[in-house]
């Protein structure tokens, strides 16, 4: 396959859906608690936890074929996008398997998570950079909502770890979206 197979260019939506659906039938099953991350509301139960780690498994999975397969040599991005690119994509996955629970679990998924967050903001600015003469109006729009959202909020939720928890998924939620939403702007328009 190469990057101008069109299946490839549609992974993206599948696994966005993938993600997207298992995390909201979830968080629906368990019910939705306030000042719960998505993390906490699916570390409540065993199942949960198995079920997330299996769809996040799968949607790292096509994520992955979707960047290195089609987005990246479709927009002749750089070796710093990969650099960025695969810690990003393994802080999603080890986030995923490993459950927001108590010990040595919470530690890595604490730490996994994080680096994945962190590593969005540097991953944007790549992406904006090196696409900047083929994106769209719609896509530099987004990239720069993104970042109007991203470095406030990184730095409210690092200074005030107990305070941002009653907001944590709404905060969450809307910082992967938006950065989902460069990605899909990019792909699709």
């Amino acid at each position: 396959m190469c990057y101008n197979d069109p299946m490839l260019k549609h992974l993206l939506v599948v696994a966005l859906a993938t993600f997207l659906l298992s995390v909201l039938s979830l968080i629906l099953i368990l019910g939705l608690k306030p000042g719960l991350t998505i993390s906490l509301h699916i570390a409540q139960k065993k199942f949960s936890a198995r079920i997330f780690a299996i769809s996040t498994t799968i949607t790292t999975v096509l994520l992955a074929v979707f960047f290195f397969a089609y987005f990246a040599p479709a927009f002749g991005l750089s070796v710093l996008f990969y650099l960025l690119a695969i810690p990003a994509l393994l802080g999603v996955l080890f986030a995923g398997i490993f459950p927001r629970t108590e010990g040595k679990s919470a530690k890595i998924h604490e730490l996994c998570a994080w680096a994945m967050a962190g590593l969005l903001v540097p991953l944007a600015v790549v992406l904006t950079v090196e696409t900047f003469s083929v994106a769209s109006l719609l896509t530099k729009i987004i990239a720069l909502l993104f970042f109007l959202y991203a470095l406030p909020v990184l730095i409210y939720v690092k200074s005030r770890p107990n305070t941002w928890r009653s907001h944590a998924l709404f905060i969450e939620s809307v910082y992967i979206a938006i950065f989902c939403a460069i990605i899909i702007s990019l792909t699709y328009f």
